[in-house]
Formats: C-alpha cells, sequence, structure tokens
C-alpha cells in the first residue's frame, strides 16, 4: 500500500488537536478504504512514541513515517492510542457504513438492528411494578413518596420519605433490560449508572450506620461521601466497602466479579475473609470457586466507557466479547469451533443501533467471520 505525502499530513490532520478539514474534504478523503487503513496505522504508531517523540517524527521524518506505515503488520491493529484519537477513527470509519445502510464484507451483509428497546422497570416496595418510560413521573403511595422521573433515563431519590411513624429501611429494586442504560440518585446523594441486563435492589431512605445496596449486573458508582456510613454494594457472596469514590462493579452471572476503582478507596470482602484493599488504577477479580481477590492494575477507561455509550475491549477473546454484545442486542451466539472462542480483539467502538457494523469492525483486525441471520450468530 504506498501513501503521498498529502494523505499522511491529511491523516495526521484528523488525528490533531487542532483546526479540521471540513466536513465534505473528510467524507471524500475516507471513502478510499486505503485511506481509512492509513488513518488507523497512524493510530497505532501513535501509541507506541510518546507525544513530543511522535511531534518530532511527524514534524521531521516523514518519509520515515511513510517507511514505517508501509511495514506495520496488517494482522492486528492496536487501537488504544489516545482515547480521542480513537473515538474519532471509529466515528468517521461508522459514516462511511452508516452512509451505505449495511455493513458489508465481500458478498455477505451484516445487517441486524437492536430490538425495540425495553423500558426500565421499577419495583415498588408495596411490589408494584411500574414501566419507566420517556415522560416525567412522580411516584407516591401508602409507604412511599417524593421518587422523581424527570424525562431522562434518570431517577431520583432526592427527595423521597417513607411514609408512617418509623422511618424504616424498605427497598426499591430497579430493573434495566437488553440494551438499557440508566442512571439513577440514591437518597444521600450518591449516582449509579446501570448497565444493560442489571438489577439493583436499595432502600428508598438509607437508614442505621450503613449505605448498603444489592447488584445483580454491572454499575458505576458515584458514592456521596459520609465518614459516619459506609457504602457496602453486596453481590454474590462479595462485599465492596466504599469510603466516598469512584468505581465500577461487574457481577453479571457466570462471570468472575470485579471492582474497578477510577478514584478514592474501596475494599473488597467475601464472607469470612479479609478485606483487600483497592487503589486508583486497580481492578480485583473475585474467583468464588477458590475465595481469592487478584488485585492488577487497569486502564480504568476500558471498565467504564459503556457508561458513555461506549464498548472498550482489550485484548479480549471473542467469547468474553460476543458474551457483552449478547447482553446489549440480545443475540443468539453459535461457535464453528472452540479454537475460534479465543481470537482476541482490541478496540474502542460506539454503541451504535445496528450490532453489524460493530462485526464488521471487528472483522476488519480480528482473524474471526460473522454470519448474522435475525438476531443469531455464527462464529468462524
Amino acid at each position: 500500500m504506498k501513501h503521498e505525502f498529502d494523505d499522511i499530513e491529511f491523516a495526521l490532520t484528523l488525528l490533531s488537536d487542532g483546526e479540521k478539514p471540513d466536513k465534505a474534504s473528510v467524507e471524500e478523503w475516507l471513502r478510499d478504504a486505503e485511506h481509512v487503513e492509513l488513518l488507523k496505522t497512524i493510530a497505532l504508531l501513535r501509541e507506541a512514541y510518546s507525544p513530543a517523540d511522535f511531534s518530532r517524527l511527524k514534524q521531521s521524518e516523514k518519509a520515515r513515517l511513510m517507511r514505517k506505515i508501509r511495514k506495520t503488520p496488517r494482522r492486528r491493529i492496536y487501537w488504544f492510542a489516545a482515547a480521542a484519537s480513537v473515538l474519532l477513527i471509529f466515528s468517521v470509519s461508522l459514516y462511511l457504513l452508516t452512509a451505505l445502510g449495511t455493513s458489508r464484507t465481500g458478498d455477505r451483509t451484516l445487517a441486524y438492528h437492536a430490538p425495540a428497546r425495553q423500558q426500565a422497570e421499577l419495583i415498588l416496595s408495596t411490589g408494584e411494578t411500574i414501566t419507566l418510560g420517556a415522560g416525567a413521573l412522580q411516584v407516591e403511595n401508602e409507604a412511599e413518596t417524593g421518587i422523581v422521573k424527570d424525562s431522562l433515563q434518570k431517577l431520583s431519590y432526592r427527595y423521597a420519605q417513607v411514609k408512617g411513624e418509623e422511618a424504616a429501611e424498605i427497598f426499591n429494586t430497579l430493573v434495566i433490560p437488553v440494551g438499557g442504560l440508566y442512571e439513577l440518585e440514591l437518597s444521600d446523594g450518591t449516582r449509579v449508572w446501570l448497565n444493560s441486563v442489571s438489577q439493583l435492589r436499595y432502600p428508598v431512605q438509607f437508614a442505621g450506620n450503613e449505605r448498603k445496596v444489592y447488584l445483580s449486573g454491572e454499575a458505576y458508582f458515584d458514592v456521596q461521601r459520609d465518614t459516619t456510613r459506609p457504602f457496602i454494594v453486596s453481590s454474590d457472596g462479595m462485599d465492596v466497602r466504599v469510603y466516598g469514590t469512584e468505581f465500577n462493579v461487574t457481577a453479571y452471572e457466570g462471570e468472575p466479579l470485579r471492582t474497578v476503582l477510577v478514584n478514592g478507596k474501596v475494599g473488597m470482602q467475601a464472607r469470612s475473609s479479609e478485606e483487600i484493599f483497592l487503589h486508583p488504577g486497580e481492578m480485583g477479580k473475585y474467583h468464588a470457586e477458590a475465595q481469592k481477590i487478584e488485585v492488577q492494575a487497569v486502564n480504568t477507561r476500558l471498565y467504564t466507557a459503556w457508561k458513555d455509550g461506549t464498548f472498550a475491549f482489550n485484548n479480549e477473546t471473542i467469547e468474553q466479547i460476543m458474551g457483552r454484545l449478547s447482553r446489549w442486542y440480545d443475540l443468539n451466539v453459535f461457535y464453528a469451533n472452540e479454537e475460534v472462542k479465543s481470537q482476541v480483539f482490541d478496540g474502542i467502538i460506539p454503541q451504535v443501533n445496528n450490532v453489524g457494523d460493530i462485526l464488521h469492525l471487528i472483522e476488519g483486525t480480528a482473524t474471526v467471520r460473522f454470519e448474522l441471520k435475525g438476531n443469531t450468530v455464527v462464529v468462524k
């Protein structure tokens, strides 16, 4: 693949923080598939250099840059350069995909749009279930009052109260369906983002000397600091004790429970074991069978991107990736053989409506092929 200096300069301009070319010029340039590959490759090179070194490279060594582009292996492309650059690559690539209406690989068409989004449900302490539609809502019954839903995907308990003489701790449950994403504000001001196929059980008002909620699925927490009452997330035999912080908890059935700490301080504790503390930028993974918590340093962005409408994959197997996509798009997944499950992929991809667009992008950099019919995917 050969590129002119002007093409390299254009790609560098797109990846820079400065003024971008007009939309028509970008669209025209990206209609050439080799230009798209060039953009991806430069992002790969950008990852390998420090910002200062990359700046010197692009300013004074264009010839060397061209040689590197030509020699860069095409088998796998790692897309974790600066997050803004990576997201730009996918956004402009998706322009081409959506402009065509479907994603094509050879003569195959990958086109399956997510099913009509189901709506989140709120289960009250009385057992009544309320469907949370698009409009505003205020909840009041014989047991509780002051629960407010605005016109967006947000439910607030900031002014919620329990009726009766004694402020007993009564619980509600928020249920998020396939493809859903919902924000919840608890009575203490703590904010929670719930991912697809998740449930959170929580008090209408916190009482006693601790604030405890129960999670199934995945949630991102921004906890309101309260030194007198620790915040605890309980899930499947594991408690995450919080001391005023931001963190992500993944607790889907069949997967190890993971806690990723963005900032602050949390402690993970399985029943009858000592508490393990995490530092910002660390992930604690709980292995239930061994009753062991494994701690490792991670890029927290990879584990929290979902709340901003993005899939982020870091050296994940196709089996892990398809598990995540299944929860979002309600897919049935079959594998042509066991070996294909272990293929890995890195990337950041917007949560677009057409899963075919996502599968197309994965095919471009991983040694797998997808056959999609309805909501059934065969991976080869």
